[in-house]
């Protein structure tokens, strides 16, 4: 078991198989970067990925959730105003990656999967969020 998620992430997602938003299944995987904060099982973050529906600039989101042990739960709300997407997924391969299910409430859901960018060792985890509060401005 990782005692943190905290750090750096690259990720995919997958969109579901003949939805009928995706009848002809023409939505692809879209991959993405996460950097988490971790303090205590409370998560937050952010994420970047690219518009690969419409082409459109980068999409950014901000994550909160919880960690328990090796379950991970989040809420990723875009900026830009979009549904937001419950993730819960596991921590598996030595906390090295994250598996699970994402879902839009009321609409649907596809699989994902994220894969430590940078691993952190838990004593440098809590420095790292300090880094990345300072870096947001929360840290006045």
């Amino acid at each position: 078991m990782s005692e943190t998620v905290a750090g750096a992430w690259t990720g995919i997602y997958f969109y579901p198989d003949d939805h009928p938003a995706n009848p002809h299944d023409l939505w692809p995987p879209t991959p993405f970067v996460a950097e988490l904060v971790d303090q205590g099982g409370v998560i937050s973050g952010k994420v970047l990925e690219p518009d690969t529906l419409s082409g459109g600039p980068e999409r950014s989101a901000e994550i909160a959730g919880m960690r328990n042990g090796d379950a991970v739960a989040f809420t990723k709300t875009p900026n830009d105003g979009a549904d937001q997407i419950e993730y819960i997924g596991a921590l598996i391969d030595q906390g090295r990656r994250i598996e699970g299910q994402w879902h839009i409430a009321g609409d649907w859901s596809g699989r994902f999967r994220m894969d430590r960018a940078d691993p952190i060792r838990p004593a440098e985890a809590v420095e790292h969020a300090r880094d990345i509060k300072t870096s947001q401005g929360q840290d006045r």
